[in-house]
């Protein structure tokens, strides 16, 4: 017997049995990269930041702001991806960046201002500013005139880019102010700096002291002594194009921006399945099953194909080799695979269930068992293990036998106990395999399996 004690604080998440299968393809470098659209692919997911501004002698320069949503796209569709750069700090103060949707210069180049950030961005049918269908605004750059961290620049991103700030207080006199969807931020207004522009922050080289605009849908305005205005992310709103759109000011606090894309991803649950010794010319009963999802998927079906001594089902009913699942895109809901074991040989037979289409490279699904001669006389039921030995409500737990009898016709039978004194054992419901895995316990428990030969006597596990 084995006894598991609980524990309520322990959530052992590399204790769950589960496997994720992504296609997923990122962009941190700054520069333009082309991806094409796998076939079957009808939605993918993205996760994009803008560059942060670049920071003067005293302040430090604006985030990038972020976006995340998903995108309709077609096979073989060609997506231009920009990724911005971060802005230049003091000194060598260079707008991050991005081809023509780049952060601005600080001030005039020589100075003590930061650049503002470059924007990420996505485009598709052409390569130009009315090609873009998602930007992630840049950062504007630090100005620098009152001290210490006063003249920080505007965040980017969020549908109006932030204004930055002069001697500790966010000022648009003296600052440059973020870019909406229609508009360039303006540039301080005390001073008639320069404005954003469609896709570019704006620089104002008449002074040393002034933060650059971040790059954006808009960019942002330039300052004079204060920070420059950030960058607007884009779209709005979800459309025909973007859904589940997410727009976030302030993020990338530091370095260049990113582009993520996230296609098919199909997950698994349990990774892998282990099936007892089977008797030669047998097949195991009850079944046992993985249960599959899938996001961002492509066109249906899924074709699953068992390897040779396994056979698989929907409803575990109809068995074959070979089964089509239909799903509407881009979502699989969860869907119970059912795996029979009809050993092809004595020992271990294994092998992989693939998962193919749906825009995913092939998914494999790990299957073994044991063949084995009949059993006879009684057999050795070995010791009790658990995994982990402690756990609470929320912890996964594996119970299998070490040194047990590997014949054909054996059957088993997983107890519990409060205890694990003599009368107190009863029988886990549907737990009639050499392995059994549940969630969850509240108090400390004993676990023990008896094993039977046919026409043997029932023997016990012990720790």
């Amino acid at each position: 017997m084995k006894k598991v004690y609980f524990l309520l604080i322990l959530l052992c998440l590399s204790c769950l049995n589960w496997s994720s299968i992504a296609q997923t393809t990122s962009y941190t470098t700054v520069g333009t990269y082309t991806f094409t659209v796998g076939t079957g692919y009808s939605t993918i997911a993205v996760d994009m930041a803008g560059g942060g501004g670049g920071t003067s002698l005293s302040s430090t320069g604006g985030k990038g702001g972020r976006v995340t949503c998903n995108l309709a796209v077609s096979s073989g569709q060609i997506l231009t991806i920009n990724v911005g750069g971060a802005g230049g700090n003091s000194g060598a103060p260079t707008g991050g960046a991005n081809g023509t949707s780049g952060g601005a210069q600080g001030g005039n180049g020589n100075g003590n201002g930061g650049g503002g950030g470059g924007s990420s961005d996505i485009r598709t049918g052409g390569t130009a500013l009315a090609n873009r269908i998602v930007v992630a605004g840049g950062g504007g750059g630090a100005g620098y005139n009152c001290g210490s961290n006063q003249e920080w620049g505007g965040d980017g991103g969020g549908i109006l880019g932030a204004t930055g700030a002069q001697c500790n207080a966010v000022s648009t006199c003296l600052c440059g102010q973020g870019g909406s969807q229609t508009a360039g931020g303006l540039g301080a207004t005390c001073y008639g700096s320069p404005s954003g522009s469609l896709g570019a922050g704006a620089s104002n080289t008449a002074t040393a002291y002034c933060g650059g605009g971040g790059g954006g849908y808009y960019g942002g305005g330039a300052g004079q002594y204060g920070g420059g205005g950030g960058g607007s992310n884009y779209p709005a709103a979800n459309g025909s194009i973007v859904s589940s759109l997410v727009n976030t000011q302030g993020f990338n606090s530091t370095g260049n921006g990113y582009v993520i894309i996230f296609g098919p991803t199909l997950t698994a649950s349990p990774s892998s399945l282990t099936f007892g010794p089977q008797t030669m010319g047998t097949t195991s009963v009850p079944p046992q099953f993985v249960t599959i999802a899938g996001t961002f998927m492509g066109s249906s079906p899924l074709t699953v194909t068992a390897p040779s001594c396994f056979t698989i089902s929907l409803d575990g009913v109809t068995w074959s080799s070979s089964l089509t699942l239909s799903y509407t895109p881009p979502t699989l809901a969860n869907t119970n695979i059912y795996v029979k074991f009809t050993p092809c040989s004595v020992g271990l037979n294994s092998g992989n269930i693939v998962v193919t289409g749906g825009g995913l490279t092939p998914t494999n699904i790990g299957v073994s068992g044991t063949g084995a001669n009949l059993c006879t006389g009684t057999p050795s039921a070995g010791a009790a293990q658990v995994f982990p030995s402690s756990g609470g409500s929320l912890t996964s737990f594996n119970l299998f036998l070490l040194g047990a009898s590997a014949s054909g016709g054996l059957t088993y039978q997983w107890q519990s106990s409060p205890t694990g004194g003599a009368g107190t054992w009863t029988d886990i419901p549907g737990a009639v395999l050499s392995t059994y895995t549940f969630n969850g316990i509240t108090a400390n428990t004993f676990f023990r399996c008896n094993v039977t030969c046919p026409g043997g006597s029932v023997v016990s596990s012990v720790p």
